[in-house]
């Protein structure tokens, strides 16, 4: 199973959805790519892939913020993800996505 690829992310929020696009590079357990949404894109750091999980940090212009994710793949050919984003001072919410 890769976690390369390009996916359509919702995160869900108590102020509504937040759409992004997500963009991941897998290569020897290490995670690269770049994270946009609302016209700002940013560079996934400190992404690692793990046996059953995978996890990023990305910069968040508005509020500014570090979000911190962590995903699993929740079918074999990891077309279809969910996870959980923690935001910091924001909360911690639950995002679900799919590879487009």
């Amino acid at each position: 199973m890769s976690v390369s690829g390009e996916y359509e992310i919702t995160v869900h929020t108590p102020n509504g959805d937040r759409d992004a696009h997500l963009s991941l590079h897998e290569d020897g357990g290490h995670l690269t790519g770049e994270q946009c949404n609302d016209g700002h894109c940013a560079h996934i750091e400190h992404g690692q892939v793990h046996d059953e999980h995978f996890e990023w940090t990305s910069e968040l212009a508005d509020p500014h913020a570090t979000l911190h994710f962590t995903a699993q793949c929740d079918d074999h050919a990891c077309s279809i993800i969910s996870g959980d984003v923690d935001a910091g001072p924001l909360g911690s919410f639950h995002f679900t996505g799919k590879k487009v």
